[in-house]
Formats: structure tokens, C-alpha cells, sequence
């Protein structure tokens, strides 16, 4: 499930610049259908940062940039859905964000660029099981984190220490005040996607969606994480077959970790435990609870955001009339 294990960089080859612009800015797009050709995945993902202009503007030499994405998907383990995979899909929707539904224009390159680093890094080593597994079961990571935000913090280190190597550094064009507050972005957005603190995030953007200041350092940093969050939580704006091959990915890392819990003796969660739930249910609450209510907030800071809004409504509908046919 690895994408890649190559240590060099391998060239396009040929394929067009347009043709891939265009796959990047559409979200009839599955990183899956590459994974015969994973290398073109790196290619993409450093498209990314040339088309956002972020090459050009903070000088990242270029060899820096692969070395960096090819040691980046060595980095996510062979799991179910916390892959490299899932990290270039949370990419790709931001890329969408920002470009197609033009984010871009509210933020500073010094924010775009956090915002690329924090989706491609935001699950750094996941192991495949969540924060709960940790504390229960009283791992390492959970006690070097003190049971808080365990995962995202580890993502977080990890990324950091992948940006300090001095051959995959694509930072080396900053000076030191850019450097510390392009790090203060990457730590808040992706702290953002513990998913325990959803909560607290949607009030905080409700708060903010009537008298939305974009001046403020504040109101920025709430924005900036809420849309760290919709990429984390994006399969469900694609279309319905590319979301249901992502719903089935975390429905069997979801199985696959309770069963380790009923073996453990651990607590399990309803919504992970394949006697309690099925995939469609599964997906109707995550749609109804905590996808939908996001997107629709944030296609209210961005209108051209609603095409999200209406692939989910779709998608959820699927979702309802495969529940049905399933329980007659």
C-alpha cells in the first residue's frame, strides 16, 4: 500500500503539464487509480506546490522537494485508510480548495504553504488505530503525549523532524521570523484534525461566520484549521463510487482495530464494531454529524465550496437508499 520505496526521483515521462492541472483541479479524482503507477502520485504532489506558486516564492530548490515527498509517503504505514494515499487525497482537496474554489485569494503564500505542508503531513506514521486505542491500551505514544491529542501531535513531530533534514528541507528559502510563523500554522492546523475537539472548532467558526475578519490573526487561524478539517474529512464530497472505496478503507480499519480491542479486553466503540454498524450507516452519521455541518459553515466563507455541500447531499441519499436495500 506503500506508494513508493524508490530512494531517486522518477521523471514524468511525457505526461502532459495541462492533463495533470486539470486531474488536480477536479474532485473526480481517486490517488487509488494509481497505485500501478504510484511514482506519478509524487509527480503530482509536487505540481502542487509549482502551481500554487510556492516553488517560486520561498525558493525551494527542487531536488529538496522530491527528496522531501519521496521520504514523505515512506513515512505513512502499510494500513487500511491512514496511508500515503489518504494523505495525497487530503492534499488534492485542498489544492482544490484553494485553487478551484478559490481559497487562495484569502490567504498569504505563507499560509498556503502551511496549509499543503499540514495536509500531506497531518498523519504522519498513523499506526491505523485512534487516539482512544492509545489511551486505553496505555501505549508509548500515549504516555509521551499524556493522553492529548496523541496522534496529532506525533503527526506534528514527525513532520517537523522530516522538514529539518537538510537534504529534503523545503524551508531552507526562509529566514528565521517566516520559518517560526509558518510552524506556528502547521502546529494549530494540524492539532485541528482530533477529531475530539470538532466541537469546540464549529462554534468557534459559527461564531465567526456573520462578522468574519480577515485581518484578524485569530479569525485566520480558525479558517485556516477548518479547512485542514474538510480536507481531513473530504471523501464524502467526491463522487459516490470514489466515496464509497474510502468508506470501505476505514470501515476495515475501524473493524480491524475492535477486534484487537475484544482481544485486549478494551472498551469498543459502537460505531467500530462491525456487530453494531454497517458502512452505510457508518457514513450517514459521519455525513449528517460531522461532515455536512462543517462544509455548509465553510461554503459560507467560500460560496464556490458549495459543490461540496451538494456531492455530499447526493452521496448521503446513496448511502440512505443502500441502507435500505440492505435491511429488507
Amino acid at each position: 500500500m506503500k506508494p513508493s520505496t524508490t530512494k531517486s526521483w522518477i521523471p514524468e515521462d511525457g505526461w502532459e503539464v495541462e492533463e495533470r492541472k486539470q486531474l488536480l483541479g477536479t474532485l473526480n479524482f481517486n490517488p487509488y487509480d494509481y497505485e500501478k503507477s504510484p511514482h506519478k502520485l509524487l509527480i503530482l504532489s509536487a505540481d502542487m506546490f509549482q502551481n500554487l506558486g510556492l516553488v517560486e516564492t520561498f525558493k525551494i530548490p527542487v531536488d529538496n522537494l522530491h527528496t522531501f515527498l519521496i521520504r514523505l509517503s515512506n513515512s505513512y504505514r502499510d494500513v487500511p485508510f491512514h496511508n500515503f494515499y489518504h494523505a495525497f487525497n487530503v492534499a488534492q482537496s485542498m489544492y482544490f480548495f484553494l485553487q478551484t474554489c478559490k481559497a487562495v485569494e484569502k490567504m498569504a503564500p505563507i499560509e498556503t504553504f502551511a496549509l499543503m505542508i499540514s495536509s500531506f503531513c497531518h498523519d504522519l506514521d498513523h499506526p491505523g488505530v485512534n487516539n482512544t486505542f492509545l489511551c486505553n491500551a496505555q501505549s508509548n505514544l500515549g504516555l509521551v503525549y499524556n493522553d492529548f491529542s496523541v496522534l496529532e501531535q506525533h503527526h506534528c513531530s514527525n513532520a517537523f523532524q522530516l522538514l529539518r533534514q537538510d537534504d529534503c528541507s523545503i524551508l531552507v528559502g526562509l529566514d528565521a521570523p517566516q520559518q517560526t510563523l509558518l510552524r506556528k500554522h502547521i502546529v494549530s492546523c494540524i492539532l485541528a484534525t482530533d477529531l475530539a475537539l470538532h466541537g469546540d472548532f464549529m462554534a468557534k467558526l459559527k461564531a465567526r461566520l456573520e462578522h468574519l475578519d480577515w485581518n484578524s490573526a485569530d479569525d485566520k487561524k480558525v479558517v485556516m484549521s477548518c479547512l485542514v478539517k474538510c480536507a481531513d474529512i473530504s471523501n464524502e464530497i467526491r463522487p459516490s463510487e470514489i466515496g464509497r472505496c474510502w468508506a470501505e478503507r476505514v470501515m476495515t480499519e475501524f473493524y480491524v482495530q475492535s477486534a484487537i480491542e475484544r482481544a485486549k479486553g478494551l472498551p469498543v466503540a459502537p460505531h467500530m464494531d462491525p456487530r453494531n454498524t454497517t458502512t452505510p450507516s457508518g457514513q450517514i452519521g459521519f455525513i449528517n454529524f460531522l461532515a455536512l455541518p462543517l462544509f455548509d459553515c465553510m461554503a459560507k466563507v467560500f460560496p464556490d465550496m458549495k459543490v461540496c455541500t451538494e456531492q455530499m447531499a447526493k452521496n448521503k441519499e446513496n448511502w440512505e437508499s443502500l441502507k435500505q436495500e440492505q435491511t429488507k
